[in-house]
């Protein structure tokens, strides 16, 4: 899939912008995305930060589990847009972490789409 004609996920982070599946973004990534069409703007459908399970984000069991729902806030970031970045760590993320452990890192776990609609004008 060519990054011109779907959303681009910084870190080789790529899927359909017309298929909300769920992706991470670890520490230190960027969850970045933008609508290929003009009439099309973000939509958030789900997002949770935290320390969800082991895999890419995660290689140790430590306070694997503790997670928050995080939709309002990227929908206050994201949703309405043509486009969105938001670089990990991030203040508005980091204030609501459920791991309160300073030395374990969090990731962003989201699925947005692409739809059809009216720009949001900050």
């Amino acid at each position: 899939m060519a990054e011109s004609q779907h959303h681009q996920h910084q870190r080789q982070r790529s899927a359909s912008a017309h298929n909300p599946s769920a992706e991470d973004f670890c520490h230190s990534e960027t969850f970045s995305m933008t609508c290929r069409l003009s009439d099309e703007v973000i939509v958030v459908r789900s997002a949770e930060y935290g320390r969800m399970r082991v895999g890419r984000c995660v290689q140790d069991s430590a306070y694997v589990g503790c997670r928050v729902s995080v939709l309002r806030q990227l929908d206050r970031m994201c949703s309405g847009r043509p486009s969105c970045r938001v670089p990990l760590p991030h203040p508005a993320l980091d204030a609501v972490d459920p791991c309160l452990v300073s030395s374990v890192k969090s990731y962003l776990q989201v699925a947005a789409e692409c739809q059809k609609g009216e720009l949001v004008v900050d």
